[in-house]
């Protein structure tokens, strides 16, 4: 169950994406996706309650964290660019490293909580926080002008067309070095 919230989500990033640019839904798309990373978090804390049905629950949690998963990063990028179109690589480096100082904060905040309330509450507390989030992303982005307006049915077309044949040998590395990269955290992270 460790590594399957990371398969899900690998597999479900692209549709999600390619619906995502279909339907150009962003906000509503990226606050489901926090939204089910705090349910998430709550069936985790209902795993320490009802501890005779562990495994099932445990299941169930690991499938929304994989789906919620599976919404942030390729919609992330995609507001950003949207946002930020000439600035939008500074802001997806920002946006980095927020991420990475909350994942670093996490433990700060998380184990303090786990002592004052216990474990299922803290796990709670934090779902509900996310929940919350979730409904303060969508309506934030959902009053930018650029999706206040009408979505429209058609959808971009570039005139630019980039062949991926000539690219194809630093792409592969790349994919590799990130797969690598990534296998190498979440084996570390899962083992400690």
């Amino acid at each position: 169950m460790a590594i399957a919230y990371n398969i899900i989500s690998g597999f479900l990033s692209t549709p999600i994406g390619k619906f995502a640019d279909k339907t150009r839904r962003y906000p509503m798309l990226i606050a489901l996706g926090i939204v089910i990373l705090g349910i998430s978090m709550i069936l985790f804390s209902f795993s320490f309650e009802f501890s005779r049905y562990v495994i099932p629950i445990m299941g169930f949690a690991v499938i929304f964290l994989g789906v919620g998963q599976a919404f942030y990063h390729p919609l992330g990028a995609s507001v950003l660019e949207e946002a930020y179109s000439d600035r939008s690589s500074l802001m997806m480096g920002i946006n980095g490293s927020f991420g990475s100082m909350g994942r670093s904060l996490l433990p700060i905040v998380l184990i303090p909580l786990i002592l004052f309330v216990g474990v299922s509450y803290a796990l709670a507390i934090l779902g509900i926080y996310a929940i919350l989030t979730g409904a303060i992303i969508f309506f934030g982005l959902a009053s930018m002008k650029k999706w206040n307006k009408k979505i429209k049915e058609t959808k971009r077309k570039s005139n630019l067309k980039i062949s991926t044949g000539k690219y194809k040998p630093i792409l592969t590395l790349l994919t590799l070095l990130v797969f690598v990269r990534a296998m190498f955290l979440i084996g570390t992270t899962t083992y400690m």
